[in-house]
């Protein structure tokens, strides 16, 4: 019995640890919270009105996501444009609501603008608010210039009124469950006490009670349902009273994830506009269903139905990706709406028009629907600038990740892994969301973006390296930094003094430094993209799709059509020039003919050999502006050549007799072949890793990535009945022990893979059901092993090529410098 009641007791102290670190952070920066309440117990809960009506399993689920807070009067709750997940419910007191910030008279949401023609109606941001802009938060700087806000609309409130909030009120929860930044700033007008309610706890509040639903339904129906309509593309050209009849008509729907909203061939008796979130739309194709088309905010489903389809059946079975918030309209209240607002049905009748195109080209093209499905669920369709990197190119030689350390001071903020969809993965780093997750519940606003489609970025000096932003991302594209100091003595909240101080880091696509992203202008190969929308994505899939061949790939190697055009044309002027020489007189390395091309020879290989020096300064090249790698990349083997042709014209194509200019022909020979040699090899095995395996990694975290799994694969075996620990001892563990080399894997990557998965199949046969899952796991995890070795050999052999390329190059460039001296001397 004590036993037990110590587990207890030890379990209810860690959960009441784990309540002070998620709500402590909250504490920073708000200088007017005068306390905050322990994790509240049961019957602490059911005093408050709002959960009297819950459950005890209920009430017990969204305990450590409430808490009680005191204010002090004239503290400031939160501001506008802040992202918080959060909704408060005043117990005592008064909290004033008001619009402050100059801009626009009303703050608009933003749309994909690809799939909307909303954003050439909006206020645009001005040039010198481009950029990130700080929020306006205690001791940091006011933003120049207007800025446009992403807002929650919370409050339809005219600019410079105010509104007060008394017991019994709620408030923030329409941004919380959309995840918009807010419209407003919240004040304490009093000393008030507010129960707080985080995002987690307000979902399982709203979905167990009708009456909370309602009210919280009637709140958005009064405050700010008329001018979220009338901000979307379908309401732009209603008037006032249009809008208000519908926002009295329409109902609203909340959605979880997977959620059915309509089934292909119910009938179709509603129109739906989205507010939040994705629907996924599928059609049945032979016995299944394929994803056709998707919708995000401020689109609409049911127009091809209730408008060009007679039987009005649904076409579509629609799904919500996430969680999602939609306003239905009912037939008539649509007829009604068509009949006063002629522009209306236009709209609608061009959004069927191209709803019709999508869904027919899908289901012609079940490639396209797979890689719609992938974008819905790993959240490309959030992206406004995806990093994306052609692995059939990318020779791993990370300098898109040196060049973005340069850039920010030694810190990279992106990793160059993820997921990946064909021969394309898309790096772990931001995709600077349309509606970011991330900001969502930063107690400083060190995280932040103000202005449509401007760049999320963090501020250094306001992070305090609570990590709320890095766990909010589901894309684990926020890196915690250890910034080498400790947090001073007099730091706020207490608990960070003396304690080891770190920073939240992430991708801010190099605006802070002035110029384009350094991960794209610093790939030697040109195969790391930024993409915006998901026609560019599927445009890159189909254009490396395009250069499969291998004329196509050597094409590419050798820059495309222009630099071809543009070596042809060189060609043809030396071979004029050497028709001219040779019809004039013997070419001599001596003659004026022969000194010339010599000449030439060197200066080509002092330029081509700079390339050199550009990769050793990425961050620098970026800040001047000096080119992108790639034509520096193309400039090397072009002008290396042309170095050649030039070298065996000085010297009449015939063998030198002295020592140094024997050297020198030879040098250049052996140069210039390895390094057509490295150009086959960087051609070839990219895209023998990208075809043949399944698993990417960076080559310097291969030891790492080993050391994990055979961790797990130990711990898996000891798990296991006899005969899977023997085998593991005896078959597996010297494998598992540190990354191998195996050149076998330069002649068949595949092959040797499954001879040595086949070991796994006799043991299969002598297990029970469990076991037999385990087996299947360890043999799982015995795959990648294998595929990581894969890796280790051939990223080495990409890499050290060079060491039969530099030195040699090295040599080459001393000896013609020793040469050229020698021959202006005598």
């Amino acid at each position: 019995m004590s036993a037990a009641g110590g587990v207890g007791g030890r379990t209810e102290a860690r959960r009441a640890e784990l309540y002070r670190d998620r709500w402590s952070a909250r504490a920073v920066g708000e200088s007017g919270l005068t306390g905050l309440s322990e994790m509240l117990s049961l019957e602490e809960l059911r005093r408050i009105e709002l959960f009297a009506e819950y459950d005890d399993q209920v009430l017990e689920k969204v305990r450590p996501d409430v808490a009680v807070a005191s204010w002090r009067q004239g503290a400031v709750l939160f501001e506008e444009g802040s992202y918080i997940d959060l909704a408060f419910f005043v117990e005592q007191g008064e909290v004033e609501i008001f619009l402050e910030q100059a801009g626009p008279a009303r703050p608009r949401p933003i749309f994909d603008r690809s799939r909307t023609m909303i954003l050439s109606a909006l206020p645009q941001v001005p040039a010198e608010a481009s950029g990130p802009s700080r929020l306006r938060l205690p001791n940091r700087p006011k933003p120049s210039g207007e800025i446009t806000m992403l807002a929650t609309m919370d409050f339809d409130l005219p600019r410079g009124e105010r509104w007060r909030l008394g017991p019994g009120e709620l408030f923030g929860e329409i941004g919380a469950l959309s995840g918009w930044p807010q419209s407003v700033t919240a004040r304490a007008a009093s000393d008030c006490r507010l129960v707080q309610i985080r995002l987690p706890a307000l979902r399982i509040l709203r979905g167990k009670s009708k009456a909370l639903k309602e009210r919280l339904d009637a709140i958005y129906r009064d405050r700010s349902l008329a001018l979220q309509l009338e901000s979307t593309p379908l309401f732009a050209g209603c008037n006032a009273i249009v809008i208000d009849a519908v926002k009295e008509a329409v109902e609203l729907v909340s959605c979880n994830p997977d959620e059915s909203i309509t089934q292909q061939g119910e009938p179709a008796d509603a129109l739906y506009l989205v507010r939040s979130g994705f629907v996924k739309l599928e059609q049945t194709v032979g016995e299944g269903q394929v994803a056709v088309s998707y919708l995000s905010k401020g689109m609409t489903l049911g127009e091809v139905e209730l408008l060009l389809d007679e039987g009005q059946r649904w076409q579509f079975t629609a799904s919500s990706v996430e969680y999602s918030e939609l306003v239905k309209i009912p037939r008539r209240v649509l007829d009604n709406l068509m009949r006063s607002t002629p522009t209306v049905e236009e709209q609608l009748l061009e959004s069927a028009v191209v709803r019709l195109k999508e869904a027919g080209r899908t289901r012609q093209d079940v490639g396209s629907a797979e890689f719609l499905e992938v974008a819905l669920h790993t959240g490309l369709v959030q992206g406004n600038s995806v990093l994306a990197i052609d692995l059939d190119v990318c020779t791993r030689c990370d300098d898109c990740v040196r060049a973005c350390a340069d850039t920010h001071g030694g810190r990279p903020r992106f990793v160059r892994e993820g997921n990946s969809y064909r021969n394309l993965v898309v790096a772990k780093s931001c995709y600077h969301c349309r509606d970011p997750v991330c900001l969502v519940g930063c107690p400083t606003g060190a995280i932040h973006r103000a202005g449509i489609d401007e760049v999320v970025s963090i501020s250094d000096e306001v992070c305090i390296g609570c990590s709320v932003c890095a766990r909010n991302c589901p894309y684990d594209a926020i890196v915690m930094h250890d910034a080498g100091e400790t947090w001073p003595d007099d730091m706020i909240p207490a608990g960070l003094r003396g304690r080891d101080r770190a920073i939240a880091s992430k991708c801010d696509m190099c605006v802070e430094a002035g110029h384009d992203p350094a991960c794209v202008t610093s790939c030697p190969q040109g195969c790391a993209y930024r993409v915006g929308t998901l026609d560019e994505f599927d445009a890159l899939l189909r254009r490396s799709g395009e250069e499969a061949t291998t004329a196509a790939r050597a094409g590419r190697a050798l820059g495309g059509r222009r630099w071809q055009l543009g070596g042809l044309a060189a060609l043809v002027a030396i071979a004029a020039a050497m028709a001219v020489n040779l019809t004039l007189g013997e070419l001599t390395p001596r003659g004026p003919w022969g000194l010339a091309y010599g000449w030439a020879a060197a200066a080509l290989a002092v330029a081509s050999a700079l390339l050199g020096a550009r990769r050793r300064t990425l961050g620098l090249a970026a800040r001047r502006r000096l080119g992108g790698s790639r034509a520096w990349l193309l400039f090397h083997v072009w002008g290396g050549s042309f170095f050649l042709l030039l070298m065996l014209l000085h010297t009449g194509f015939r063998v030198p007799q002295g020592q140094l200019t024997l050297w020198l022909w030879s040098l250049s020979l052996v140069t210039v072949a390895s390094g057509f040699a490295g150009l086959a090899i960087q051609s070839w095995i990219p895209r023998v890793l990208s075809s043949g395996l399944g698993t990417e990694a960076v080559y310097e975290r291969i030891p790492a990535l080993v050391e994990e799994l055979g961790k797990e694969a130990r711990e898996l075996a000891e798990r296991s009945a006899e005969p899977v620990r023997d085998f593991f001892d005896r078959r597996l563990v010297a494998s598992f022990a540190a990354p191998a080399r195996r050149w076998a894997f330069l002649l068949d990557i595949t092959g040797g893979i499954q001879a040595r998965l086949r070991e796994f199949d006799y043991l299969r046969r002598l297990l029970s059901a469990d076991d037999r899952e385990r087996l299947a796991r360890l043999e799982q995890l015995f795959q990648t092993k294998l595929e990581l070795d894969a890796h280790f050999t051939l990223q080495r052999l990409l890499r050290w090529w060079i060491y039969a390329h530099a030195p040699v190059s090295l040599l080459l460039l001393g000896l013609l410098v020793v040469h050229v001296l020698a021959v202006w001397w005598y």
